[in-house]
């Protein structure tokens, strides 16, 4: 293999493993329990903010948001871990929504979308 063929497949493969998640992403969800609504914007490589509107079935929608959501991620696997999950609890409480924080903490950037694997492989996905 020639030099140049190798220092392109190196800046390729590089450029891969850098990818990490940027932007907004959104998702809704309608379940037994009721129709959520969550959006997610990356502020730094380190923190997010996060809206989200839970309609409990039969019930009235709740609201809330968070802010400065710290969070780890892994390039070479895609996991992103949050660290910060007392700030998603209260949100979670605030919303009335039937999960913890936990169910929230273990997410995965694949590609372009960022999945929930906690619940269900809950995707949201850039808008």
């Amino acid at each position: 293999m020639s030099p140049l063929i190798g220092v392109i497949l190196l800046l390729a493969c590089s450029d891969i493993l850098l990818a990490q998640p940027s932007g907004k992403y959104c998702g809704t969800a309608s379940t037994l329990f009721g129709d959520a609504t969550i959006d997610v914007t990356i502020t730094s490589p380190t923190t997010f903010d996060i809206s989200a509107t839970f309609v409990p079935a039969g019930g009235t929608a709740a609201s809330g948001t968070a802010t400065g959501v710290r969070f780890t991620f892994k390039p070479s696997t895609g996991d992103i871990t949050v660290t910060d999950t007392d700030k998603l609890q209260d949100l979670i409480n605030k919303i009335g929504a039937p999960i913890s924080a936990a169910d929230l903490a273990s997410l995965k950037y694949q590609g372009k979308n960022i999945i929930v694997v906690n619940l269900g492989n809950f995707v949201l996905k850039p808008c």
